[in-house]
């Protein structure tokens, strides 16, 4: 049965802890970025979570709607035919998650800051080889725009999770001293900790935003300024562009400092 994008969204966001748990899953095991969770485990989080809850809410349309069936149907999982007993996420719905529940999102590491530098660069190519006003053109500036939207969402993101990991790794050294405290957990490791999340995750932030360029490749700042001159270069109202693409750019740029 189809249903409506919001009407299924307000389902899952009910019972969110059964969609929760397949991030947590994803978190854990999805080292190559395919969002693959066994079939069984929504089973069981169907069976021992929605089921049980929507019963007593006296929600039947819940029991329906977040059927595997459903689900399936309506896009939100997708068979993975190359995996037995595999269904792939949705990876809309995996950043939705993300979203709600802050301490669940996933740090950005290098390659996830090549892949949007090599999207950027390409975006910026198809607006720079259009003829500015054509139809081309448009459409390209608003591929642009998505990717740069996309961008500055992921960064903020980024950002956040970071402050999270550092206030975890806070606790953890005011805890050192205490009587309670996790007896495996000492200076070193708590050194060896900083450095890792140092180097794998702030390190190619850095890099990413700020005038550090990446192995033999520009960076976000060189990027963006390449479309930033080609529109000063037309003068005029095209100028005016150039400015609010600069905007766009600062506003994103900003965040090495919360970093």
């Amino acid at each position: 049965m189809k249903l409506q994008r919001d009407v299924l969204i307000v389902s899952m966001l009910r019972y969110q802890e059964a969609f929760l748990s397949l991030l947590d899953y994803i978190n854990q095991h999805d080292n190559d970025g395919a969002y693959a969770i066994p079939t069984q485990l929504y089973y069981q989080q169907y069976s021992q979570v929605v089921i049980p809850r929507a019963k007593a809410n006296d929600d039947p349309n819940a029991i329906n709607h977040l059927s595997i069936d459903s689900l399936l149907e309506n896009g939100v999982f997708l068979k993975n035919e190359k995996q037995s007993g595999m269904l792939i996420l949705q990876s809309v719905i995996v950043e939705l998650l993300r979203f709600i529940d802050i301490k669940r999102a996933r740090e950005l590491n290098r390659k996830d800051f090549e892949l949007m530098r090599s999207n950027l660069e390409e975006s910026v190519r198809q607006v720079v080889s259009s003829l500015i006003g054509s139809d081309d053109y448009r459409d390209a500036m608003l591929s642009y725009h998505e990717v740069m939207n996309g961008i500055h969402s992921k960064i903020k993101e980024n950002a956040e999770r970071l402050g999270v990991k550092v206030d975890e790794l806070a606790t953890e050294y005011k805890n050192l001293n205490s009587d309670t405290h996790d007896a495996s957990i000492n200076v070193n490791t708590l050194f060896d900790k900083v450095n890792h999340l140092y180097n794998r995750y702030v390190l190619p932030c850095f890099e990413f935003l700020n005038a550090t360029p990446l192995v033999a490749k520009d960076n976000f700042s060189d990027a963006v300024d390449d479309i930033i001159d080609w529109h000063d270069s037309f003068g005029g109202e095209h100028s005016t562009t150039a400015q609010k693409i600069g905007f766009s750019k600062t506003a994103i740029s900003s965040y090495y400092k919360d970093v």
